[in-house]
C-alpha cells in the first residue's frame, strides 16, 4: 500500500504506476498544505511503517 503525494491517492501495490486502480482511494489535500519533496509513500503490511527514502 502506498500514498502518491502529487495526486492525493491512497493506492494498492508496490508501485502509483503500476497500481490496480479499482482500490484507490483519493484523499483531498487542502489548498493550504504544499506537498514537496517525496511523491509516494509506502507502508509495510503488518505494521504500516512508512518507508523512509525519496
Amino acid at each position: 500500500m502506498g500514498y502518491h503525494s502529487e495526486t492525493g491517492t491512497l493506492f494498492l501495490g508496490t508501485e502509483y504506476d503500476t497500481r490496480d486502480t479499482s482500490f484507490d482511494e483519493n484523499i483531498e489535500v487542502p489548498s493550504s498544505v504544499v506537498v514537496s519533496g517525496i511523491l509516494e509513500v509506502y507502508f509495510t503490511t503488518l505494521y504500516g511503517v512508512p518507508s523512509g527514502t525519496p
